[in-house]
């Protein structure tokens, strides 16, 4: 199976390169501000969406971060990533928790 990568996959993958930079700079900013997880969600989707919005807005197509999910999620992980490596991410330790109401399988 032959797959051919072209302009329009390398134009995508560095675009979300740069949604999920942009998104993890709003979540240092905002770690720096001190501000709550959905502080980190909405200022790393500003940051991380803002830009290509405005892009596609000036040049007069309808904005791709509105009808490609990836984006949204790609900026969504930009928060993850900054949220997790700040001190306010210090409660979560990666125990897994049981949750079956005292049933034993």
């Amino acid at each position: 199976m032959s797959t051919t990568v072209g302009p329009t996959l390398i134009f995508q993958a560095v675009d979300l390169a740069g949604v999920l930079a942009n998104g993890v700079l709003g979540g240092l900013l905002v770690r720096r501000l001190g501000f709550d997880p959905v502080g980190f969600v909405v200022l790393a989707l500003i940051s991380g969406l803002g830009g290509g919005v405005l892009r596609d807005l000036l040049l007069q197509v309808p904005p791709v971060a509105l009808h490609n999910p990836a984006y949204l999620g790609v900026a969504l992980a930009g928060a993850a990533i900054a949220f997790l490596a700040s001190d306010e991410a210090s409660f979560i330790t990666g125990q897994i928790l049981e949750v079956s109401g005292g049933a034993r399988l």
